[in-house]
């Protein structure tokens, strides 16, 4: 499949989890979406400097969905299960939890000293563990999923 193919079938397929991807194709559809990816978050960085990180989460979740697209697909050209590429989202999930369980710690009565002095240092530490637990396991995950994604597809009478 030529490069031209390939991308055009990623961005046609971008909304639909369904069918097989092959691995040329995916990779050329991940070649030319990670320098599109770098030069839209470059360019909503200095497009709005007031509300970078805004803007960047924002650059972040339009090119998500079809690149997981195009994962789930190629997944299942593999001979795996497609929702193996949302196995990565599970230490956001993890860190997500963990920030707003901190934000509803009390810190007002009696426990002042507790919430200005020790509860920092306490979260600091948490949230630091949390991040390296977090970290180590994004590894992990994207690790397992990129070697499916690169494996041969699975043909019917191979089985």
């Amino acid at each position: 499949m030529r490069p031209r193919e390939a991308i055009r079938e990623g961005l046609r397929d971008a909304f639909r989890f369904g069918g097989t991807m092959s691995r040329p194709a995916y990779l050329w559809f991940l070649a030319a979406a990670l320098p599109t990816f770098v030069a839209a978050l470059w360019a909503a960085a200095l497009l709005f400097p007031d509300a970078a990180l805004t803007a960047c989460v924002l650059v972040l979740a339009v090119f998500y969905i079809p690149v997981t697209t195009a994962g789930a697909r190629r997944l299942r050209d593999a001979g795996f299960d497609g929702r193996l590429m949302l196995r990565p989202l599970a230490p956001v999930a993890g860190i997500t939890l963990t920030l707003g369980l901190f934000g509803l710690l009390p810190g007002v009565g009696g426990a002042a000293f507790l919430a200005v002095v020790l509860m920092p240092r306490l979260a600091l530490l948490a949230l630091g563990l949390c991040m390296a637990i977090a970290f180590c396991a994004t590894l992990v995950a994207v690790s397992d999923v990129m070697s499916r994604l690169l494996m041969p597809p699975v043909r019917e009478g191979a089985k």
